[in-house]
């Protein structure tokens, strides 16, 4: 029996591809389904099976590192914690810091305005804790994106 990878590269959380799929060619059971954007990126993934390689020392510290800078607090937007019955857009607003990373702060604090003034609807009620089969604590990262978001909005103002 094989295992499917759904989201290798973490929903884009993860930005080495190389070290992803390594990772995964070492389990010769699991079969990747990435998103793919462009071209390049096909290309690129066809290019790491076509030619693969193990992960040396250094690729290991590399994903020590990531993980590390990642911590234990990151979502995995599989989505069971929605619905919020008071309408927290509870994907969007955990997702804030990593879209950071992609977007200009100016267009961010456009694109997520709408999530983020959910967030202030979040009672705590724990429903999306109880949900989440990572156990996130999920209404204590919203706050702390909440606090990110007004101040990258207040700083954009300027």
């Amino acid at each position: 029996m094989g295992i499917i990878a759904m989201k290798p590269l973490g929903g884009g959380l993860l930005e080495r591809a190389d070290l992803c799929f390594r990772f995964l060619q070492q389990h010769p059971y699991v079969v990747p389904i990435p998103g793919i954007s462009s071209p390049d990126e096909i290309d690129e993934i066809v290019g790491l099976y076509e030619s693969p390689k193990m992960l040396t020392e250094e690729n290991w510290r590399e994903i020590e590192e990531i993980r590390s800078d990642l911590g234990r607090r990151f979502c995995h937007r599989c989505g069971y914690c929605m619905p919020c019955k008071q309408g927290v857009e509870i994907l969007d607003g955990m997702q804030l810091k990593a879209r950071m990373k992609r977007l200009d702060p100016s267009k961010l604090v456009i694109s997520e305005r709408a999530a983020m003034e959910s967030i202030e609807h979040c009672i705590e009620c724990g429903e999306c804790v109880e949900k989440c089969p990572y156990n996130l604590s999920i209404p204590d990262v919203l706050r702390e994106n909440l606090a990110f978001y007004k101040d990258l909005a207040g700083h954009n103002d300027k």
